[in-house]
C-alpha cells in the first residue's frame, strides 16, 4: 500500500511541477503549486516511516495535498482539460491514505498486509 501511495504522490508532484512551468513565478497558482510540493515531500517522508514521529504531520499533509490537487483538477476540467491519470491518483491516494492511517492506530500484531 505504501508503494502505491508513493507512486500516486509522484504523479501529483508531476502535476504541481507542470503547473509551476505553465505559470509565472508571481502567480498565486505557482505559489500554491510550490506549497503542494512541500506537502508532497512531507507525505513521502511519512510513507517511508508511517509510525515515525511525523505520522500526524504526514497524514495531514497528504490530505491537504489531495484536496488541493482535486481543486486543480477541477479547474482544469472547467477549462476543458481532463486528466484521468491524475484523477485516478487522487482517488486512490485518498482511499489508501485513510486506510494506512487507520491501520496505524492498531497494534502491530493485528496488522495484516
Amino acid at each position: 500500500m505504501g508503494n502505491d501511495c508513493r507512486q500516486d504522490l509522484s504523479r501529483l508532484l508531476e502535476l504541481c511541477r507542470a503547473l509551476c512551468e505553465r505559470t509565472e513565478h508571481q502567480n498565486a497558482i505557482y505559489r500554491l503549486a510550490r506549497t503542494l510540493e512541500g506537502k508532497a515531500t512531507q507525505a513521502q517522508r511519512w510513507l517511508l516511516d508511517p509510525r515515525g514521529p511525523q505520522c500526524q504531520v504526514g497524514y495531514e499533509a497528504s490530505k491537504a495535498l489531495i484536496a488541493q490537487a482535486n481543486q486543480f483538477i477541477q479547474t482544469e476540467l472547467e477549462e476543458g482539460i481532463e486528466n484521468l491519470k491524475f484523477q485516478g491518483s487522487c482517488s486512490r491516494l485518498h482511499s489508501q491514505t485513510d486506510q494506512l492511517y487507520a491501520m496505524l492506530g492498531k497494534p502491530l500484531s493485528n496488522l495484516h498486509f
